[in-house]
């Protein structure tokens, strides 16, 4: 995988509105809060009360089936996403139904307008997708790319996923999970609950700037395909693994604590990593071996970085690796040679996130 397409896609979609390189953007616009307006998608006074309702709508599953054949029409379809008054998204995503291509591919993002700022829930209408007792967002399609959403299972019993990945079946099928915050609520540790897992044997994925806590079994169970994993901070894994590779795993500038087994099974490489384990090449441990060290309020899952800890600028550098993100989970840019761990780089809460490019 490499991220500069993604660092440039912001870019990328505004050529498109102009029709610059062929392609035609569709925009949809998504918001559980919505009041009035005749639910089409086509603006915000008009969006879907809810994603589900809006992949139903614009995918080819139901008349007309053509809509969801993306490469004959030569599309990019793009869902806009946002929670106006904090109302969260309440129902169990699944993409499928569609005919996808390395240029005519699915975005699903939250608004760049209506972004969380790293901490789950303290961002106002940042938009949220929030299940109860079920998988949170299912994707059964080649080329999709899922930025900067809020994204939380809270279940009291059954098997449940926060984001999984199935069903994909082309060589070089581009998966983005990028800038993302998971969470669950979960009081069950017997029952499997896991942050992002895959059952696809053919995902080529790449998973950037995201943070995955509280989940009982698993951070990451990624057993199945070909995944990259960097800048990510996977924490309170309280049963199980952080991240349970299966082969063909690489996981770069990683911050993996506060697990029963930081990482269990087989990687490609784990490398600039800081956890309790000390696993991988370069690995990295937290100052004073406290957390709250490295971390404004790791408890509280506030994962901000402190200058002051030893994952600040200890990671491996886009110029060694073009996977490594450019940005951080917030889009603030980071500096080639100086990257942190984890998927904050440093900004105060109190000042305006810049949204990079990678959005």
């Amino acid at each position: 995988m490499r991220y500069f397409f993604y660092v440039s896609l912001g870019i990328v979609l505004c050529l498109l509105a102009t029709d610059s390189w062929g392609q035609t953007l569709r925009t949809v616009y998504v918001d559980p809060g919505v009041v009035g307006g005749n639910g089409d998608g086509t603006s915000w006074a008009n969006a879907y009360s809810s994603l589900d309702a809006a992949e139903d709508a614009e995918d080819g599953i139901d008349p007309p089936e053509s809509k969801g054949d993306i490469v004959t029409s030569n599309e990019v379809v793009v869902f806009e996403c946002r929670s106006s008054n904090n109302i969260p998204d309440i129902t169990k995503v699944t993409v499928e139904g569609w005919t996808t291509g390395p240029d005519n591919y699915i975005l699903i993002r939250a608004h760049p307008d209506y972004r969380h700022n790293g901490i789950y829930g303290s961002a106002s209408d940042a938009y949220k997708l929030e299940v109860a007792d079920d998988y949170t967002l299912v994707i059964k399609e080649d080329y999709v790319k899922v930025v900067g959403l809020q994204l939380q299972n809270s279940s009291t019993s059954g098997t449940n996923r926060t984001l999984v990945t199935n069903n994909q079946t082309v060589n070089n099928n581009d998966i983005l999970i990028d800038s993302c915050r998971l969470n669950c609520v979960s009081s069950d540790s017997a029952e499997s609950y896991i942050g992002i897992t895959t059952f696809a044997s053919d995902v080529n994925g790449t998973i950037v700037n995201t943070i995955v806590q509280n989940h009982p079994n698993y951070g990451m169970l990624l057993t199945a395909g070909t995944w990259d994993v960097y800048n990510c901070t996977v924490a309170h894994v309280s049963d199980a693994r952080g991240i349970r590779g299966g082969g063909a795993v690489t996981v770069k500038n990683c911050a993996v604590f506060d697990t029963t087994d930081d990482f269990f099974g087989t990687f490609g490489a784990i490398a600039y990593c800081a956890s309790d384990d000390g696993d991988g090449a370069n690995p990295v441990a937290p100052s004073g071996g406290d957390w709250n060290n490295e971390f404004e309020d790791p408890g509280n899952g506030d994962y901000r970085l402190k200058t002051t800890g030893n994952l600040y600028q200890a990671g491996e550098s886009h110029s060694n690796d073009s996977t490594v993100p450019t940005y951080d989970i917030i889009g603030t840019p980071r500096v080639n040679g100086s990257e942190s761990i984890g998927a904050f780089e440093v900004l105060s809460l109190n000042n305006a996130p810049f949204f990079g490019t990678n959005f």
